[in-house]
């Protein structure tokens, strides 16, 4: 979670601004009852479907579901850090506060963490320093030379070697004061049997690893001889400081480019962001081998560009690149994909550079193709087409993507394809497509459809459970005492939605110095914002938008009213549990006879709760 101090100068600036002043700063906006509307502009909006709350102080666009607080929208607007977001309200609203001043952006950390974090830096300085100024350091050096790594190269992402002996480095951190402990804790050191303390990266070249704030917070040591028996590379452990899954090798660097160009490329190693960087591109970040992780999407997000994957060309990059294309999709990532060239077969970045030249490498990753495309090449390598099974399967898959298509040439273009691999009519494929098309609709483009997202959320679509649930959390955003209520009812919502937004709400209250009469939803918003520990983040903050924001008139809070929700919501369980029992025992009913009394004693038990 953010910094205590952090997160009160957030809650501070949110306070004092105004989100319609904000977001008018950028685009333009209309009144429109008690609330405000605009032209959306994360998406290609032709109607206004992004809402503004005066009121409540946050947005929602009703079509691409983009929402937040008056920080949110200019971090994602300008493409700029949650911090220079916040500074940025701040100068738009005239709010002077000393605070934005400081390097309040920089992490606060415990003092044992802070040591660590110092440690490793010194670490990476002496790793460095050995490089260049010691014997030891010279065959290093060579064989980054042959490696085509240049000293502004070798500079630039701090690549350091580890003195032989795996002693004088620790001699070195102890005499800084340093405890065994706190070497211990970096990851490099390791106890021997005599209880003596050694480095584990001995004789290796030693890149440093470093969060997105540029902290130094880990390293990866490469062997120099290959054709040594031990692991070509050793990779800090998980420690205090480190965690692989949380890492975006050279984020750090990259993210200015990366917003300025508007996108980045997101590839395997460290050693192909590096042969990107010869190349003369910036905008790269690397997975460091490892899968994508909910931490890693997060990362990507915040840089609100289009990804560009450009995994190992080999079968595991591939399907790795699967695997990412399809947690994209679930998170609404835009992305790209660097057509895996056949003529590079098994072949990464930093060999491409090597055997082809720069001008190959950069041709190479400006041959960009969609997902369509790509899956294609994926399924034609991968399934058997002369297996049935597998040519419906394909047209299956694709056709999802093909009906999202905007272009009736590009349609064309992949039936046409289809037709080729599968073998299966045209017109069989156009019927399909047509099918397809017609029960998806929803699914199009936010370019092709008109929607009136008014529809989504009233009465007539909120019934039964939902509509109850809807109740008791709006209730409960609307006063603190609804909350209570809950509580002490001890009555458990059966959708998770809802409950996770009431989960999230009793931390939130919890953690409040004085309780309010009723919740800032700004605050909240914040709050939940500001918590990495919460997975689907982004679905949360769109629910707790579409319960605030929804035009259903409610009667004033009242504990009666709670009450209400909470009887009706009983009632809505038993009448499932009854019509679970009789569906249960009508397929067991072995006559028409038997079956025809069920449904008389269902007539009449309903008959009875009318009366009542």
């Amino acid at each position: 979670m953010m910094d205590d101090n952090f997160y009160q100068l957030s809650n501070d600036i949110l306070r004092q601004s105004d989100i319609v002043e904000v977001i008018s700063s950028r685009i333009k906006v209309e009144k429109k009852g008690r609330n405000y509307v605009a032209i959306c502009p994360f998406h290609n909006d032709k109607n206004p479907s992004l809402m503004i709350s005066k009121e409540k102080q946050i947005f929602k666009c009703f079509v691409c579901n983009t929402s937040g607080n008056a920080i949110n929208f200019i971090e994602k607007y300008d493409k700029v850090s949650y911090f220079q977001a916040m500074k940025e309200v701040a100068k738009i609203c005239g709010i002077n506060d000393n605070r934005l001043n400081a390097n309040i952006a920089s992490k606060q950390i415990s003092p044992e963490l802070s040591t660590l974090y110092k440690c490793l830096t010194d670490i990476n300085n002496f790793y460095q320093a050995s490089l260049y100024q010691s014997e030891n350091g010279k065959k290093a050096l060579n064989y980054l030379y042959n490696r085509k790594l240049s000293d502004d190269v070798i500079k630039y992402f701090n690549i350091g070697y580890s003195l032989d002996d795996g002693i004088n480095i620790v001699n070195f951190l102890k005499a800084k004061g340093y405890s065994i402990k706190t070497i211990e804790r970096t990851g490099i050191g390791r106890i021997r049997d005599n209880m003596s303390i050694y480095d584990s990266n001995a004789s290796r070249v030693v890149f440093a690893l470093k969060d997105e704030s540029g902290q130094v917070c880990g390293f990866s040591a490469r062997r120099l001889n290959d054709v040594s028996d031990e692991p070509k590379y050793i990779n800090t452990g998980a420690t205090d400081a480190f965690n692989k899954g949380n890492i975006l090798y050279n984020l750090c660097n990259a993210e200015t480019s990366a917003r300025q160009l508007g996108f980045v490329y997101l590839l395997e190693g460290f050693m192909d962001v590096i042969a990107l960087y010869r190349a003369g591109i910036k905008n790269a970040i690397a997975l460091m081998g490892t899968a994508l992780t909910s931490n890693h999407l997060q990362l990507l997000k915040k840089l609100n560009c289009e990804v560009r994957i450009c995994l190992d060309l080999d079968n595991a990059g591939q399907i790795n690149t699967y695997n990412i294309i399809s947690k994209f999709d679930e998170n609404n990532v835009h992305y790209k994909i660097v057509n895996p060239i056949v003529d590079f077969k098994e072949k990464d970045s930093d060999e491409i550079i090597d055997q082809y030249g720069k001008e190959k490498l950069l041709s190479f990753l400006n041959n960009l193709i969609e997902k369509p495309e790509w899956l294609i090449s994926y399924y034609s390598k991968n399934l058997d087409l002369n297996s049935s099974y597998n040519k419906k399967e394909l047209v299956k898959n694709l056709m999802k993507e093909i009906i999202k298509l905007k272009s009736k040439f590009d349609v064309e273009d992949y039936i046409d394809k289809l037709y080729s691999l599968t073998g299966y009519s045209k017109q069989l494929l156009y019927e399909y497509y047509n099918k397809l098309l017609t029960a998806n609709k929803n699914n199009l483009s936010s370019d092709d459809l008109e929607i009136d997202f008014n529809k989504y959320y009233n009465n007539d679509i909120l019934k039964g459970k939902e509509l109850v649930q809807f109740k008791i959390v709006r209730y409960m955003f609307d006063s603190i005492y609804a909350i209570d209520d809950y509580a002490r009812a001890n009555i458990f919502l059966p959708t998770l939605k809802y409950r996770n937004i009431v989960k999230l709400l009793n931390e939130y209250v919890d953690g409040l110095k004085e309780r309010p009469a009723s919740i800032n939803l700004n605050e909240f918003i914040n709050y939940v914002e500001s918590n990495k520990e919460i997975e689907d983040k982004d679905f949360i903050l769109k629910n707790i938008a579409n319960i605030a924001l929804n035009d259903v008139t409610l009667p004033p809070y009242s504990i009666n009213e709670m009450q209400n929700q909470f009887k009706s919501l009983e009632k809505i369980r038993q009448e499932e549990k009854e019509n679970k029992t009789f569906n249960e025992e009508l397929q067991e009913a072995s006559s028409i006879e038997e079956k025809a009394n069920l449904y008389k004693i269902l007539i009449e038990k309903k008959r009875k709760k009318l009366i009542k």
